[in-house]
Order: C-alpha cells, then structure tokens, then sequence
C-alpha cells in the first residue's frame, strides 16, 4: 500500500461493504495515479492496489454468484430482450441443423447411388 494508508478490512458477509471496499480502492487508486506531483505512488503502489482491487472484486463476485445474485440488476425490458435474443439464436441454431441434416441426407444419397452403380 502506499505511503500513509492503512490496511482494509473485508467483511465478505456484506455486499454493500464490499462493494463500498470496492470503490474506496478504486477512488485511492486513480486518485494516487492522477496526482503524480506531491504524493509518492511508486509502479510498486500501483500494483499493490490493483492487487487489492482484484481481491476485493474477486469475493464481490464469488459472493454474487453463490447468492444468486446478478451483478446487473435486470428490469423486465432487459429480460424480454435476453429471452428473444435467446429464442433467435435457437432458431438460428436449429435452421443450421436442419441445413447441416439435410446435406448429410444428400451426400448418404449421393453415396447410395454410387455405391449402387454397375462397376466396369
């Protein structure tokens, strides 16, 4: 951590903590990034942090998932666009299907046929 900044605590049990953790380390970040002239943030600190930051999304995310929690919040609009985009790559997939069946189908037949022909 950079110079002058006390260490963190992470209660993973509270998703707004976490979250709050989140942008804190996120704000010390670009702040220290931004102010190159004044405060001393080494290529060290940076990584530091960005380590930190990682963590700390790393346990929102893991919390979000074990909870069944989506990170984005989704209103009924949203929904009903995902489930069309869903429906429409379905068809997309079984219309390719049907393609990739009915060359099969061709080629078994065109296979039959040769197979079938008098040698000479």
């Amino acid at each position: 951590m950079a110079a002058g900044q006390a260490a963190v605590t992470l209660n993973v049990n509270d998703f707004d903590s976490v979250w709050d953790l989140v942008h804190q380390q996120a704000s010390k970040f670009f702040t220290g990034m931004q102010m190159g002239s004044g405060m001393s943030y080494s290529i060290e600190d940076a990584k530091t942090d960005l380590d930190g930051l990682s963590k700390l999304t790393d346990t929102l995310h893991e919390k979000l998932l074990s909870s069944g929690v989506n990170a984005i919040p989704l209103d009924s609009e949203m929904l009903q666009l995902d489930y069309q985009a869903t429906v429409r790559k379905g068809q997309e997939e079984a219309e390719l299907t049907r393609i990739t069946l009915q060359r099969m189908q061709t080629n078994c037949v065109t296979l039959s046929k040769a197979m079938n022909m008098p040698r000479k």
